[in-house]
């Protein structure tokens, strides 16, 4: 929060807080887009995330500006702070430290957590886009001529 190069505004400083504090009180299932609105944002209870994006809009933001932070005054940290796509919680990962020996060993610090998936979701969804495509451009022209044929015989 004290870098100069991250360069958050007052109410990004608050909401990162936010997410912090929830993801390790344990409260990170908690963190869903409706309910930030409401308890951070101070939203109304007819608020909708579809309509209005203000929770997107600010965890992109952190993002964005935590990823600049660790390409420049960050790039040194023992310790990885991220908001994953596709949530609000708040990870924390021990960054590797080389050892003059060479061989790669996590810092001794921060709290351990659990690998992080392969595969991105994007990833995922696209490959399972690209199956249900193909399955379609190709079923789709054969149930037409079987629907042909169908009419065929009742019109003979």
């Amino acid at each position: 929060m004290q870098s100069r190069d991250l360069h958050l505004s007052e109410l990004q400083q608050r909401f990162l807080r936010y997410l912090v504090e929830q993801s390790l009180s344990n409260e990170a299932g908690q963190l869903k887009e409706y309910s930030i609105g409401l308890d951070f944002f101070g939203k109304p209870p007819s608020y909708d995330p579809r309509q209005e994006s203000v929770v997107g809009m600010h965890v992109l933001r952190l993002r964005q500006k935590v990823a600049e932070y660790y390409h420049t005054e960050g790039a040194n940290d023992p310790i990885l702070i991220d908001i994953p796509k596709g949530g609000f919680s708040v990870h924390f990962e021990d960054r590797p430290t080389v050892e003059a020996d060479g061989p790669v060993a996590p810092a001794e610090a921060g709290p351990q957590l659990a690998p992080r998936r392969q595969l991105p979701v994007i990833a995922w969804a696209s490959f399972v886009t690209v199956v249900l495509f193909t399955w379609y451009l190709t079923a789709h022209p054969l149930r037409a001529e079987q629907e042909t044929a169908v009419v065929g015989l009742f019109h003979d």
